[in-house]
């Protein structure tokens, strides 16, 4: 939620931001602007990339208040099949895979979670299977003994709305999306367990960091999937075996809203013993895979940002681009794979370390 009682006018939300070029002067004068609610140039400029908020010194939350006004003036220039596509998430069939009783539940939101065979002629992301995103045809990422037995919900009301950030919508307690997220909360709670697993980096954002600015008190314990590993992994370090490779991370946008996740991410990439290569489009200067594609007239513009960021992982020597997100994987990994990287979910990766899937060649 945006604050602006924490903003000091500094400017360094969009002075750092990579995809403007504001001297503080200018950076200042369209925050004053966004205070004022008025139609300021940058929210037709902004990627929505959240990291403005991660940027502040102070927590004001910029992005949040950038979200509301593209919102209500309708700034970014989306097509009408890219709206029908993510409004139609709400009324995607719901599907409850039952596991067994006795061990957790976990939301995969609205995906099917497949990894996409990036070897076939096809690099595009499939869509409208069913209303369901897919990513290809090969099997699902949430397989093998760390899965094993786990009950899996997907479908339009587990949908978490935040992606919808990404084509201007207001994801705050006052947009129009409010009921959206209220019937997220309501049928996670029905599955009746203490804690859920949110295999989704968005859902989870939504959750922890979102979901309280409605004054929604959740009933269950969100646990985000990376934590779910990372113990996992520590209760069976007997079958770990060390990969010794250099990795690079493509870290979502959702990450932003809940930065202490990147901490487990670390204890995760010690534990299987990979190196995330210290690049410069990472952590606090990662940039967005641009799938949503937020500024769809500017494409050129994104796609020099996507193969920098691509090329950037190459220079420090990795080995391999590791995605939390199905989309950053679907828009980046053909082009990694294209350079010799391979793309592999993070799940996928310590499957590795635990000996149920060959590092690829």
């Amino acid at each position: 939620m945006f604050d602006p009682s924490q903003c000091d006018l500094c400017g360094d939300c969009f002075v750092k931001c990579f995809y403007i070029d504001y001297d503080r002067k200018k950076a200042r004068r369209e925050m004053a602007a966004l205070i004022a609610g008025e139609r300021a140039e940058i929210l037709s400029q902004c990627f929505t990339c959240i990291a403005c908020n991660e940027y502040c010194p102070n927590g004001a939350n910029p992005f949040d208040r950038i979200s509301e006004l593209q919102d209500k003036y309708q700034t970014l220039d989306i097509p009408e099949f890219k709206e029908d596509l993510y409004c139609g998430i709400y009324y995607m069939p719901n599907v409850i895979e039952k596991g067994n009783p006795d061990k957790p539940v976990m939301s995969l939101c609205c995906m099917s979670w497949e990894a996409h065979d990036f070897n076939s002629e096809n690099d595009d992301i499939l869509k409208d299977y069913n209303g369901i995103w897919k990513l290809g045809p090969e099997k699902t990422i949430f397989e093998g003994q760390m899965f094993e037995g786990i009950t899996k919900v997907r479908g339009g009301k587990y949908f978490c709305v935040t992606g919808m950030m990404h084509i201007g919508r207001d994801i705050g307690s006052n947009g129009r999306l409010a009921p959206h997220v209220r019937r997220l909360v309501d049928s996670l709670s029905k599955l009746g367990k203490d804690e859920i697993i949110i295999a989704h980096d968005d859902g989870y954002a939504m959750l922890k960091a979102k979901v309280p600015e409605f004054g929604i008190e959740l009933p269950f314990k969100p646990v985000h999937i990376l934590e779910y590993i990372r113990d996992y992994l520590k209760g069976h370090l007997h079958r770990v075996c060390k990969l010794h490779k250099k990795i690079a991370y493509q870290r979502p946008c959702s990450s932003r809203y809940i930065p202490g996740i990147d901490l487990v991410l670390d204890e995760i990439f010690d534990i299987i013993g990979v190196n995330r290569v210290a690049r410069k489009y990472d952590r606090e200067n990662a940039i967005c895979c641009d799938g949503s594609d937020a500024q769809y007239s500017q494409m050129e513009r994104i796609k020099s940002l996507q193969e920098k960021n691509v090329l950037d992982a190459l220079k420090h020597g990795a080995e391999a681009m590791i995605f939390l997100c199905p989309m950053c994987y679907a828009t980046l990994g053909p082009k990694a794979q294209k350079k010799g990287m391979s793309p592999i979910f993070v799940s996928d990766l310590c499957r590795m370390a635990l000996g149920e899937k060959p590092f690829p060649a």
